[in-house]
């Protein structure tokens, strides 16, 4: 579903385009910041107010961050490596939520393993964390399954 959202708003887009490409969507920033600098995480909409996160303004709905590169130095180049590239040196277990109604950001509980460049989607009113690069940036198999408390 996620794939079928992203072509969906990028054809929303196009048809919004104005003859001379002005686009009909206005974007703007929201004046709360991520709690933590990060890349490589993932972001999945979830229908309900998450329990047990370190805020007390909750809205109707929540987007909830997990892992990703916390480096400062972000994807550093790594030429020493047995296999050569961009590699990020830092990963995160945390495990954030926004509550869009609100415009707040919340902790919750980390994940069990630091994890980057996964996904994440909501099935049955849990939340799978699925595949990406683990701490020693090696490739990760197994799934994360949460049950948020609503």
């Amino acid at each position: 579903m996620i794939f079928s959202l992203s072509v969906l708003v990028s054809l929303t887009l196009s048809t919004l385009a104005s003859a001379d490409g002005t686009v009909g969507v206005k974007l703007s920033k929201i004046s709360e910041v991520m709690p933590v600098k990060t890349s490589d995480f993932t972001a999945t909409y979830f229908d309900g107010s998450i329990e047990g996160s370190t805020d007390e303004k909750k809205s109707k709905s929540s987007i909830v961050l997990l892992g990703g590169c916390i480096s400062e130095d972000g994807n550093k180049y790594i030429s020493e490596a047995e296999y050569p590239g961009f590699a990020c040196q830092e990963f995160s277990d945390q495990a954030t939520v926004f509550y869009p109604d609100a415009k707040t950001f919340a902790q919750l509980p980390s994940m069990p393993q630091q994890r980057t460049r996964h996904t994440a989607v909501v099935a049955d009113g849990k939340i799978y964390v699925v595949g990406g690069r683990d701490g020693a940036d090696a490739n990760v198999n197994d799934v994360i399954v949460s049950s948020p408390e609503l």
